[in-house]
């Protein structure tokens, strides 16, 4: 069995809160002006690599793990949209999974939007149908949490959209800023 030091979980001191997270904060944080194309991955792997220096645990990869809407069991190695077998029932893939030991387990998703227009509304919106999912996943213990990181100023924006997720005991809707805090608590109930 792993121990985990409650003291070592802790918010690395150059995270800032994800509505400060504008353009030209990205370009100074990511050192790129754009997060698309071969820069794609910059953001998401800034934020996994905050969560790992945080806890001192690995955010592996999930090998495309996803909700089925119609069943909620979480799934691997899912490529649903294409193939003879392509449908939609399946959610966007969780971005990272990181165990604590064999006391619990934490599915993540990161996004990261600064720049309000269609194409960031509609990602916002299926992050919303993928916490919704997250909701009813049935093919899980009771110690596995599901994070969604929203950082930057389009996602702090938005996330008054995500308040009737705020009660639920096992899903973090918010920025890498408070994330830690919440972290924190859950680890003393179940460390």
């Amino acid at each position: 069995m792993v121990s985990v030091d409650l003291k070592y979980v802790q918010r690395p001191d150059r995270v800032i809160p994800g509505r400060e997270i504008t353009k030209k904060k990205r370009l100074e944080i990511l050192e790129v002006m754009s997060v698309s194309g071969s820069q794609s991955m910059k953001a998401e792997n800034y934020q996994r690599k905050v969560i790992e220096d945080g806890t001192g645990f690995e955010c592996l990869k999930s090998d495309h793990m996803r909700i089925n809407t119609e069943t909620y069991e979480i799934a691997k190695n899912v490529r649903p949209y294409s193939g003879p077998n392509a449908n939609y029932d399946w959610t966007e893939d969780f971005d990272g999974l990181q165990t604590f030991g064999d006391k619990c387990r934490i599915f993540y998703n990161f996004k990261s939007i600064v720049e309000d227009g269609g194409a960031q509304t509609r990602s916002l919106r299926c992050v919303y149908d993928f916490v919704k999912a997250q909701q009813n996943v049935r093919n899980v213990d009771k110690n596995t949490f599901f994070v969604n990181i929203l950082d930057g100023e389009v996602c702090a924006k938005n996330l008054h959209m995500f308040k009737r997720f705020e009660n639920d005991d096992h899903i973090y809707v918010g920025d890498l800023y408070d994330y830690f805090e919440w972290l924190n608590n859950k680890l003393e109930t179940i460390l």
